[in-house]
This record gives C-alpha cells, structure tokens and sequence, in this order.
C-alpha cells in the first residue's frame, strides 16, 4: 500500500477541521438570553445553536463538512478538478457566511485551497 499524497492528506485535513468546526459550531455556548418577570427577576443563560435555532440548523452546518467530504472520496482523471471547486465552495461559504459561522470554516476552507494548488503525484493510487 502507497502513501498517500500530500494533496490527499490536506483534503482529509480539510474535512476533519470543517467536521470538528461544525460539531464546535453547533454546541458551543453562542447566544446569551436574558428574560424578566413582571417583579423584575432577571435571569441569563447561554445558549447553543443546536438549543437556540434547533437540529434543523445542523443541515446548514452540514454544508461545509459534505464539501470537504466529495474530493476526499473522489478518485479518478476528476479528483484535482473536484478538488479546485470544493475548494472555491469553501472560500465562497466562508466569505458568504462571515457575519455569523462563515469564518469559523476559513481553515478548512485554507486547507482546501493549498491542496488545491497542490499537482497530485503522478503513478499513485489517489488520482
């Protein structure tokens, strides 16, 4: 068995860091509510997104992860143009989203762009 390519190897990359951004993403604390009674009790607490906005907000976090996936499991005279698109999906979801979790994804959207740029080496099982 051959070592895979380094191309490869930051795709994988890629998609292990936008999986670990969404799981971080969906579950970490990100809204504070603060809510009173006609007595005037206030009381705050932290919410996830998963809490806030509900599982449904899973398949837009999905978005990225499922991008990463495709030029990881694409083999063939296809994979280094799948790689560029994934690649440029990523930029377009990071920068697209940037006001809210867009940025969250800039490094696997980073590590998506450098394998893209990457050639795949010639005479290996990846391409």
């Amino acid at each position: 068995m051959t070592r895979p390519s380094p191309k490869r190897m930051l795709q994988v990359l890629a998609l292990v860091l936008a999986a670990v951004t969404a799981g971080l993403v969906l579950f970490m604390p990100s809204y504070t509510v603060v809510t009173s009674d006609s007595r005037g009790n206030e009381s705050t607490s932290t919410l996830s997104i998963w809490e806030y906005n509900g599982p449904l907000f899973a398949l837009v976090v999905a978005i990225p992860v499922v991008i990463a996936l495709i030029p990881v499991v694409t083999r063939g005279r296809w994979w280094p143009l799948v790689s560029v698109a994934s690649a440029g999906l990523l930029l377009g979801f990071a920068f697209l989203g940037a006001m809210s979790i867009g940025m969250a994804f800039l490094p696997a959207a980073l590590a998506s762009v450098i394998a893209a740029m990457l050639r795949p080496r010639m005479g290996s099982s990846d391409a």
